[in-house]
């Protein structure tokens, strides 16, 4: 088509201090591009064991002050070129 623009896939998403407080299985699913995600300063923030499965793309994760006490093993299995938590 001519004359259509199309929107650009985004890379980076900073949902820092928003008050996020569940990341689910399918929140990211849209978004499979995605390189980077900050989610810092999000106090209450639950994260689904699968949530990153549709972010093979993901180098940096940011959870800093988000209240985690640890992360489980299958939520990172699918982040193999993260390089940056």
């Amino acid at each position: 088509m001519t004359g259509v623009l199309a929107s650009p896939i985004p890379s980076s998403l900073d949902l820092s201090s928003n008050n996020i407080t569940e990341l689910t299985e399918s929140s990211l699913s849209s978004l499979p591009a995605l390189e980077e995600i900050l989610l810092g300063d999000n106090h209450q923030l639950r994260i689904h064991p699968l949530a990153f499965q549709h972010s093979p793309h993901l180098k940096k994760l940011s959870l800093q002050s988000c209240g985690l006490r640890q992360l489980p093993e299958s939520l990172l299995r699918p982040l193999r070129k993260l390089t940056t938590l």
